[in-house]
């Protein structure tokens, strides 16, 4: 392309008499060169108005003749920017086509790259939480050969990096399995977990000790203030239960106390109801005997009182049969003692003796022996 390109070129040529109009310009400008004061200011304005009359007609006539020399290297150079557009549309093109095979060379890397990390990972037993491999760096064209494998140095690399994870998995998995070790040796009684030590479980092993060293220390201070704490507690507890116990104790003897108390009082109040159900029941039973009595006495009034009656009547009776049996009139029994009378008429008349004839006429009198019998007894006591 270099050899198509034929150019002439004859630099433009513009003469002017320089020389003579710098000469004349500074011997026309010494005339300017004058001190403003109050009496030439009107002047000197007028002189620089002058001056940039001049500068105007110089500088016209030098637009007007460079515009004239520059109009065949405008030309030439919009020709030539043509040209160069054309270059650069034929490079655009092709850079497009080179971006999109890089682009899709390095996505098939990326995929190569991933799946034989993935391949590394399993083959040497790496946990996901442990899988930090990374590869983007290693994404570039010159990492796939001709063929479009993975190369050597890429696969290197990842293996090295793979080999990396598992050495910090099997750390921290030593670290760990240790750590329970290091805190029952230290004292503790509850080992550090993993939390306590997960901001610096992955740091070097100067650091990792330092730390695992100061956290130790750390949980033993919280273990001894945490068990002082523990013990007092106990201590406070056992005394407010000692408390507790000698209140529920006093509790329980004021309530047993008021037990027996109230106890005492039911049974003195049982007692005085039992004494006043048995006074009254006795005061009942009492009047109603008396009432019972009462009813008795008067029933055995009126009985006797109805025998009286009818003794006094059967006397009556009897005294007027042995009135009538002694031949005694009406006249003489009024003033006659039937007892008496009987009593002579038994001893003279049936031979019976004084004493019994007494009794035998008392029982007459009274009716315990009947008139009609009264003979045939006083013969059987004579």
């Amino acid at each position: 392309m270099k050899e198509l390109i034929a150019i002439k070129n004859q630099p433009a040529i513009v003469e002017v008499n320089f020389e003579e109009l710098r000469a004349s310009l500074a011997t026309e400008l010494e005339k300017y060169d004058v001190v403003v004061t109050s009496e030439t200011v009107k002047e000197a304005k007028a002189l620089a108005t002058e001056l940039n009359q001049t500068k105007k007609v110089i500088d016209d006539r030098r637009k007007s003749e460079v515009a004239k020399a520059s109009e065949p290297v405008k030309a030439f150079d919009a020709q030539m920017k043509q040209l160069v557009s054309m270059c650069e549309e034929g490079r655009t093109k092709i850079l497009e086509q080179v971006a999109r095979f890089e682009n899709e060379t390095r996505e098939a890397l990326s995929v190569m790259l991933s799946d034989k990390r993935l391949e590394l990972w399993e083959e040497h037993q790496v946990i996901p939480e442990f899988r930090k491999a990374v590869f983007e760096d290693l994404v570039i064209i010159s990492n796939v050969t001709i063929k479009g494998n993975l190369a050597a140095k890429a696969k290197d690399a990842l293996v090295t990096r793979v080999l990396t994870d598992k050495s910090l998995q099997q750390q921290t998995q030593t670290r760990l399995v240790q750590l329970e070790n290091e805190s029952f040796k230290s004292g503790l009684a509850a080992p550090l977990t993993r939390d306590h030590v997960a901001h610096f479980l992955f740091d070097d092993d100067a650091r990792y000790q330092s730390e695992l060293t100061r956290i130790l220390n750390a949980e033993i201070n919280r273990q001894e203030e945490a068990q002082a704490r523990e013990r007092e507690r106990i201590e406070r507890q056992r005394q407010a239960e000692q408390r507790a116990k000698a209140e529920a104790e006093e509790r329980d003897k004021a309530r047993i106390a008021y037990e027996q108390d109230k106890a005492e009082r039911e049974a003195k109040e049982q007692e005085a109801k039992a004494n006043a159900a048995a006074e009254l029941k006795a005061k009942q039973e009492a009047q109603a005997l008396a009432d019972a009595q009462s009813q008795e006495l008067e029933r055995v009034q009126a009985e006797n009182e109805e025998a009286e009656k009818a003794v006094q009547a059967s006397m009556d009776h009897t005294e007027q049969l042995i009135a009538n049996d002694l031949g005694i009139d009406q006249a003489e029994q009024k003033i006659y003692d039937p007892e008496q009378a009987m009593i002579t008429f038994l001893c003279n008349d049936l031979g019976v003796f004084a004493v019994q004839a007494r009794q035998i006429a008392k029982a007459i009198i009274q009716g315990r022996v009947p008139h009609a019998n009264y003979v045939g007894e006083a013969k059987k006591a004579a």
